[in-house]
């Protein structure tokens, strides 16, 4: 006497490879019974829109795509998420903030490199100045031309120049002074000019 419940059909089936087989078979069945009845919908236009103007959007479309691709000497140009040129990196947007983080770090470290200079009593604060623009701010300045520069951009290194022109001339805590006074008295302009006048 045979005993059959629902698990009895299991039985019969073999191999995981037989009934993904058996199951892509069903499906193309499927596909193609539906294919026959209902038959294939090409791409509809709106009642509204005519042939002409259909026929305009996909050239244009065309061109686009085409306006997208950059070729030189025939070979198409690969589309990167960034970029590095003269130790610049820029990214696909055109930020730069990657950069300028590198750019403000490598500019502390020229800057406390100097430290004997800056707290040396003996050379003149014009000097230091002048020190500071060919070692410190070429490092800060170095590759800027390329940047896409914002106001929180240039907040930021406007606040690193202001931080090492206090340094160079020995301006601490209770003693304050503005920031226009601290560029008259460096000789310095603010960070906005400066870069404009570099580009």
């Amino acid at each position: 006497m045979d005993i059959f419940n629902r698990f009895y059909a299991l039985k019969t089936i073999g191999d995981v490879e037989d009934i993904d087989n058996n199951w892509n078979k069903i499906k193309g069945v499927w596909k193609g019974s539906c294919k026959e009845v209902l038959g294939l919908r090409g791409k509809q236009n709106k009642e509204w829109i005519t042939n002409k103007t259909t026929m305009r959007i996909k050239e244009r479309k065309k061109a686009k795509a085409g306006l997208n691709t950059i070729t030189v000497e025939g070979e198409k140009l690969e589309d990167v998420d960034s970029f590095t040129d003269l130790e610049s990196t820029i990214n696909k947007d055109g930020g730069v903030e990657e950069d300028v983080n590198k750019r403000i770090q490598e500019t502390r470290q020229a800057s406390s490199g100097l430290k004997k200079i800056w707290s040396s009593k003996i050379i003149e604060e014009r000097t230091k100045s002048k020190i500071s623009n060919s070692n410190v701010k070429a490092v800060l300045f170095y590759g800027t031309d390329t940047w896409r520069t914002n106001k929180t951009t240039l907040q930021r290194l406007q606040s690193l120049s202001d931080r090492c022109m206090r340094r160079i001339i020995s301006i601490h805590w209770p003693e304050i002074i503005s920031n226009t006074g601290l560029w008259e008295r460096a000789q310095q302009q603010p960070m906005k000019g400066e870069m404009r006048r570099r580009k």
